[in-house]
């Protein structure tokens, strides 16, 4: 599990190295059972008779356990890089809320413990302001356990599902191992090295906590120095930094609901402008992204009853068109993800804006033409209808 120290230190890139390296592995095995079909064809159609059905016969099933391993590696692949993904955006949403702690005014150490600066409230402050230091700081601590939980959840998913390769992995490998103990074969291939779980934090790490509960007294608040372990501390007494102009609040604040949205269509679009923030995207790109949303789901996660699979993930609704899923309606067939990633609405957004920003001069273009170029959607004008609604939200999200 992931502690504050730890998600400040995080580094993805022996993740994203890992995830390189599997996809040049997949794409190398699948070439070799394509290889391995073009010889079989080749000796089927020049050799005939029982020594040839054989011969034929085991290379099919080398081309088979090629492609099998393929498909085991593209799977460590897509992972691992959705792993990256939410580890980085966690960081930088923990760095976020960091930031803000000079304006409570406060300070915070190196265990995630956050301490009220009461001297740069003034001599003899007023209970309001005590009480809205307080509240400022239980506020910051709250975002930083979000992006904690954010961070264990998908290093959860993760062991959980790199754990799930292991019995594809083994099946595969004991057919292999029966078919040349049958014909007294050679190895033909190692098996991918699929681990328990990407070593993201030390196993003894104690797990993350939800926030204290807000109704500690106020003596309670100012005096508390103790850190539960894996999460950041609670507000306390003593000294700290200066006091500095107020940032946006980061991810996890859910303004009210605009227009007829309701609480979770509300949720889902903050989702969508807190990753446009995290990857630097333009008040503009965040638009484009809400309304296309807004278009294709009505920010709603949705599954697809042709896709089966789908309805086991946790979703907001079931839609039918094509194999589509999630609040961006993205095709898994089409290698936007897998159907698990395109129904994580983090994911989702970023996959959005990463095929966004590939459109060349997108920034020049209308929002239904830029959103149109990402879509590729049969009624290329219906995002315009939304463009109103999508600043409306981002103003929301401001404090507008």
């Amino acid at each position: 599990m992931v502690n504050f120290a730890q998600l400040r230190t995080v580094d993805t890139a022996p993740l994203i190295e890992l995830t390189d390296q599997a996809r040049r592995t997949a794409t190398e095995l699948e070439q070799f059972g394509s290889d391995t079909d073009v010889q079989r064809n080749a000796l089927a159609s020049s050799w005939a008779g029982a020594d040839a059905n054989a011969a034929i016969a085991r290379i099919g099933k080398h081309g088979q356990d090629y492609r099998i391993h393929s498909g085991l590696y593209g799977r460590v692949d897509t992972i691992v890089t959705s792993l990256a993904h939410h580890l980085d955006t966690a960081k930088q949403r923990l760095e976020s809320a960091v930031s803000m702690v000079p304006s409570i005014p406060g300070s915070i150490d190196g265990s995630g413990t956050i301490t009220i600066n009461y001297a740069a409230l003034g001599p003899n402050p007023t209970p309001a302001a005590v009480q809205a230091a307080q509240a400022r700081a239980q506020q910051v601590h709250g975002y930083l356990c979000q992006a904690l939980q954010l961070a264990n959840d998908a290093d959860r998913r993760a062991q959980s599902e790199l754990a799930g390769l292991i019995a594809p992995v083994d099946a595969a490998n004991a057919q292999v191992a029966a078919r040349q103990a049958e014909n007294d074969e050679p190895a033909v291939g190692e098996e991918p090295q699929a681990s328990a779980g990407p070593a993201t934090a030390p196993a003894e790490s104690e797990p993350t906590d939800q926030p204290d509960d807000a109704s500690e007294s106020d003596d309670e608040q100012q005096n508390s120095g103790a850190t539960p372990p894996g999460q950041p501390g609670t507000p306390g007494g003593g000294d700290g930094g200066d006091g500095e102009g107020e940032p946006l609040p980061p991810a996890g604040v859910v303004p009210p609901p605009v227009g007829d949205l309701n609480e979770a269509q509300m949720s889902n679009a903050m989702r969508i402008i807190e990753v446009g923030e995290a990857l630097g995207i333009s008040e503009q790109g965040q638009a484009i992204a809400l309304a296309t949303a807004m278009q294709e789901s009505n920010f709603r996660n949705l599954a697809n009853d042709s896709l089966p699979a789908s309805l086991d993930v946790p979703n907001e609704g079931v839609g039918s068109d094509h194999d589509s899923v999630g609040v961006f309606q993205q095709r898994p067939s089409q290698g936007w993800g897998s159907i698990e990633e395109c129904m994580d609405v983090d994911y989702a957004a970023s996959k959005f804006y990463e095929e966004l920003q590939r459109v060349d001069g997108w920034e020049n273009m209308e929002l239904t033409e830029a959103a149109q170029a990402v879509q590729r959607s049969a009624y290329p004008d219906a995002y315009a209808k939304w463009e109103t609604l999508a600043y409306d939200i981002l103003g929301a999200a401001r404090g507008d």
